[in-house]
């Protein structure tokens, strides 16, 4: 733990789990975020993680866009993220 991402309870991602978005490689996960849907016309974007020997390669990247994909077939024009690394968004 780098202390680099907002902590979530354990309980909190049992309840959202159909919320997430993964990657994998056989049985390793690679990175993950989910769209977290707050209102009829408000989501966020969360938990958005990537390996460290992952990273640059694309996958958060992917996942983003995964997160945007389903938010705007919902219809759900505002999205937000709460960040440790604004750099990346």
């Amino acid at each position: 733990d780098k202390g680099e991402m907002l902590a979530r309870p354990l309980s909190e991602i049992y309840e959202n789990i159909r919320d997430y978005f993964v990657i994998r490689q056989s049985q390793r996960v690679l990175a993950c975020g989910a769209l977290h849907i707050s209102w009829v016309d408000l989501a966020e974007i969360k938990s958005l993680a990537v390996t460290e020997d992952w990273q640059s390669q694309g996958l958060g990247d992917l996942l983003v866009a995964a997160c945007l994909k389903e938010a705007r077939e919902l219809s759900i024009p505002t999205i937000f993220c709460l960040t440790y690394k604004p750099t990346f968004f």
